[in-house]
């Protein structure tokens, strides 16, 4: 069944013949971060927190954006090859010469477009973006691709346009998201299997720590850069190996000349390829809530070999750890800010988003959010 249209979003659309809507969601990474640009398995699924889009026909050659979230609008040329300088108009226009390049004429259109996915929190606000975008092409216009396609036409933008060296993890949990489930997804093969979230008594919160991050800006460069050099070097030993997701940690310790420092990034990675597997095991087999320890150890290998966590997401993390209705909890995204993923009783959940909120005031003087989310389907058309 097709999804309302929340009347949040109603109220801001200003005036027009709005005659098509899209629901594009953000998602959650339960586990597996850093490992879809080294070829690994990872599982996201999306949520029910999203950007919605309203379009309609436009005049003329140009396409005129208005970003209700924050009250900017925006004109641009669809053929444009090079960016505006403007980041969220460049991810918009970035697949718009995707299209273009796959020989799709880009008819003048309007489109305004806002939500409930917060920027810079680790949800991928930026691939709700591009994903929404692609699809109200494809759908609007009546184009053939399907969603892999257009997964794959989104990490291609954000690669060659935007020049952001992002894997394909995040565009392809927006768009392809089950409602109930998440994807166990190889970002070799792009081959997935839908696995139930079932985790009786206990539910996925989110706390943003309101430390923004952007990746083009952040050590995201700098992270897949070490990872080439990594494995560049480890197949001077061992050329079998071509992905560093698929490593162990007795080959990567015999290559005596591997700096310390890409030795731990490459440890990090194969210790992660592991957690995914337990995880998935665990959801499969009904051991929901043992998840909670491998989402701890995985906070453990980004703060400590991976070294793309932050002082305020330690603080975070270190509370729900330890508190006792909390099954687990982890740094969720690109890194360096963003939301922690907390697996919280559901008896407790009010106690422990005031205990952590009022803690991390006091700590850093900044007010936490707290996100609960849902797992939900991925990107779709929605009625008026």
């Amino acid at each position: 069944m097709a999804t309302a249209l929340p009347q949040s979003f109603l109220d801001r659309l200003p005036e027009g013949n709005w005659t098509f809507f899209v629901r594009s969601p953000g998602r959650i990474n339960i586990i597996g971060e850093h490992l879809d640009y080294n070829g690994g398995y990872v599982l996201p699924a999306a949520i029910d927190r999203a950007i919605y889009f309203a379009v309609e026909k436009g005049e003329g050659t140009n396409i005129r954006c208005h970003a209700l979230d924050i009250d900017e609008r925006a004109t641009f040329d669809p053929l444009a090859d090079q960016p505006t300088g403007k980041r969220w108009v460049d991810y918009l226009l970035g697949i718009c010469r995707q299209f273009r390049l796959l020989g799709y004429e880009i008819p003048a259109f309007n489109i305004a477009f806002g939500g409930d996915l917060p920027i810079g929190g680790g949800l991928s606000s930026s691939a709700a973006l591009e994903g929404g975008m692609a699809f109200l092409l494809n759908d609007f216009f009546g184009r053939p691709l399907d969603r892999l396609q257009l997964a794959t036409m989104c990490q291609r933008s954000s690669n060659d346009f935007l020049d952001i060296p992002t894997g394909i993890m995040d565009q392809f949990a927006s768009l392809h998201g089950r409602a109930g489930k998440a994807l166990l997804l190889d970002t070799l093969s792009l081959n997935y299997e839908e696995i139930a979230i079932e985790i009786p008594d206990y539910s996925f919160i989110l706390i943003n720590s309101q430390v923004e991050h952007e990746l083009p800006e952040s050590g995201y460069k700098d992270r897949v850069r070490e990872c080439k050099m990594a494995l560049n070097t480890i197949q001077e030993k061992f050329p079998e190996i071509k992905h560093l997701a698929f490593n162990s940690p007795g080959k990567i310790k015999a290559v005596y000349h591997l700096s310390p420092h890409l030795q731990d990034r490459a440890l990090y990675l194969c210790g992660e390829q592991a957690r995914v597997e337990y995880t998935a095991k665990n959801l499969k087999e009904s051991h929901g809530s043992s998840v909670g320890k491998f989402l701890n150890d995985s906070h453990e290998g980004q703060r400590d070999l991976y070294e793309v966590s932050c002082p305020e997401i330690d603080f975070l993390q270190s509370f729900a750890q330890w508190h006792p209705d909390v099954a687990g909890s982890r740094l969720m995204g690109g890194g360096f800010g963003g939301c922690t993923l907390n697996l919280v009783h559901d008896s407790y959940v009010e106690g422990f988003v005031e205990d952590v909120k009022r803690l991390y005031l006091r700590k850093y003087k900044i007010e936490a959010t707290a996100i609960p989310v849902k797992i939900a389907d991925g990107t779709e058309v929605i009625q008026a």
